[in-house]
């Protein structure tokens, strides 16, 4: 089976996308599947495999040179398949029309939700144009979420969708690397893993733990990340006087990412809009704490209930929205700091929702499973 795989967005960039498609792909071809991977991220990265082509789609007239070089890639291939609903996703729903191949989208939030940032009117209709044309052509859409799954009955019958999360590596993001610190041992340690978009909220979370520190002491927070936000979010840190208490790292590997989340007590996604979060997996395979906004494809993870994990009621919604606030009211943010610190306190109620948690993740998360369920839908489709 040979599969042609396209993304607007891939490494060098880093967030759980990317990683959603690195995984995927590897998995795929493990399994004897040829991926070919076609980006229009410019760039390398040392994670870089075998049959990864990149272009640039930077303007109108790019729509040529891509659709050309789609049309040609895809004439032996049984599959494309597509991640997001935006441009490059138009264009290969138009190559698998020509050429008569299944194509086939999953949906991580990108393409569908509405741009968290304002836009000109031709880049509005260039994006809705791009959303529904590419549904209307797919044969088949992956939901990443149960959220999103709303979301795409908007342009698809339900039949059409399939339900197939993102994963994690439970070879890496293992209980045998969670050291076990105790949160009662020294300073409270905080931890995101998220670019400084908008939505991601770490802007509210810097808020937060403001009004945390004033009533309740120091803290120590690792805020890995980097993005468009950064200078505002620094310009609180500094306005509220957080600058011994956060320690900011721009990226990181794997495996120093997990030393991060050993040193930290509570892993935060104070996000206004998340599919299946694949940090949110990962720490929930180390048996970490997971705090995270009442939104999106985060009350699948954590559970209605809070089996899981713990939420903040940050916004007014709870599907997911790009649109995230630069400020929440005076209220909110009180009560989210005192939550945090009866979390803190909760020693008994954070060992059940950790244990239930790393169950629920390696029952239903491994890139294994995702792979086994991705094929048998290729399958399908072929057959």
């Amino acid at each position: 089976m040979k599969i042609l795989m396209t993304s607007e967005t891939y490494f060098p960039i880093i967030g759980g996308a990317e990683w959603h498609i690195y995984y995927l792909k590897k998995k795929l071809e493990e399994q004897g599947i040829e991926v070919i991977l076609y980006t229009t991220t410019p760039g390398t990265s040392k994670l870089d495999s075998l049959n990864i082509i990149r272009n640039e789609f930077d303007k109108i007239s790019s729509f040529f040179s891509n659709f050309k070089q789609i049309f040609t890639l895809s004439k032996d291939v049984d599959i494309i398949h597509s991640h997001y609903s935006y441009k490059l996703a138009l264009v290969s729903g138009l190559v698998s029309i020509l050429r008569r191949k299944p194509f086939i989208i999953t949906q991580h939030g990108f393409g569908l939700l509405d741009p968290q940032y304002s836009t000109g009117l031709l880049f509005k209709i260039i994006f809705k144009t791009c959303r529904y044309f590419s549904m209307k052509i797919s044969d088949r859409v992956i939901s990443t979420s149960d959220d999103l799954k709303g979301f795409c009955l908007k342009y698809v019958n339900k039949n059409k969708i399939i339900d197939i999360t993102n994963g994690y590596d439970d070879t890496i993001f293992r209980l045998s690397n969670n050291i076990n610190k105790s949160i009662t041992n020294g300073l409270p340690t905080f931890i995101t893993i998220r670019r400084f978009a908008k939505k991601n909220g770490i802007h509210i979370l810097i808020d937060i733990l403001s009004e945390y520190k004033k009533k309740y002491g120091d803290f120590k927070y690792y805020m890995i990340g980097y993005g468009a936000l950064e200078k505002e979010i620094f310009l609180r840190i500094k306005e509220y006087g957080l600058e011994n208490n956060i320690i900011h790292i721009m990226n990181s590997d794997h495996k120093e990412l997990v030393g991060y989340l050993n040193k930290s007590d509570i892993v935060f996604f104070p996000s206004s809009a998340e599919s299946t979060s694949l940090s949110c997996i990962e720490a929930m395979g180390m048996k970490k704490i997971i705090v995270a906004s009442r939104v999106g494809g985060l009350i699948q993870l954590i559970g209605k209930n809070e089996e899981r994990g713990y939420f903040l009621d940050l916004y007014d919604w709870t599907s997911s929205n790009y649109n995230c606030p630069m400020k929440i009211s005076d209220e909110k943010i009180i009560l989210a700091a005192d939550n945090i610190s009866n979390i803190i306190e909760s020693k008994n109620g954070n060992i059940e929702k950790t244990n239930n948690a790393y169950d629920f993740v390696k029952a239903n998360y491994t890139w294994d499973i995702i792979a086994k369920k991705t094929i048998i839908l290729y399958n399908d489709l072929i057959k």
